[in-house]
């Protein structure tokens, strides 16, 4: 079976203005939220595609749902980001979303961006859920997507640096 090897976003469909492509001619990975972010990694397709994905740096901000991984004169493949349970919070106050987002560092948890600025969404958790209910924070539970694209991040992908070893001894850093 023949490997597609991919290593670049080329675009994503729902905002692809050409609409060059029918229903038949699209193949679909599922990818969990949580490795939409990894740089190495392999996937059959719907149709049965074998699929790597081999990203030379870290993507920014992960892969999103609908982008296209692979296009030919006849196919296209498109990541699908798999729904998860997760907690759709409705904040009504500065101080909620001050509460919530401290609460979340302190679980470790990612946080989306919702429907509007006082919605935010997060994977779900029993622990977060009692302290949306201590801070009467109206959230609901439901199936959803967390794209890479909404996830709020106060940093991107850090880079390591590269360190050698000097004739003399000292290591330098590149």
């Amino acid at each position: 079976m023949e490997v597609k090897i991919v290593s670049q976003v080329l675009g994503n469909i729902y905002k692809e203005t050409d609409g060059n492509f029918c229903a038949d001619s699209i193949d679909t990975i599922y990818i969990e939220w949580f490795n939409t972010q990894k740089r190495i990694s392999r996937y059959t397709s719907t149709k049965g595609v074998d699929v790597a994905l081999r990203f030379e740096k870290p993507l920014a901000i992960g892969l999103s749902h609908g982008d296209i991984i692979f296009k030919d004169k006849k196919n296209i493949i498109v990541v699908s980001i798999v729904p998860t349970h997760i907690l759709s919070i409705y904040a009504k106050t500065k101080l909620d979303i001050a509460r919530l987002c401290y609460e979340i560092g302190n679980y470790h948890l990612p946080l989306f961006i919702g429907e509007n600025d006082f919605n935010f969404c997060t994977p779900y958790e029993k622990p977060l859920q009692r302290i949306l209910n201590k801070y009467n924070i109206f959230y609901k539970e439901e199936e959803g997507i967390l794209d890479s694209k909404d996830r709020l991040q106060a940093s991107l992908v850090a880079v390591e640096p590269k360190l050698q070893l000097g004739k003399d001894f000292k290591v330098i850093i590149k």
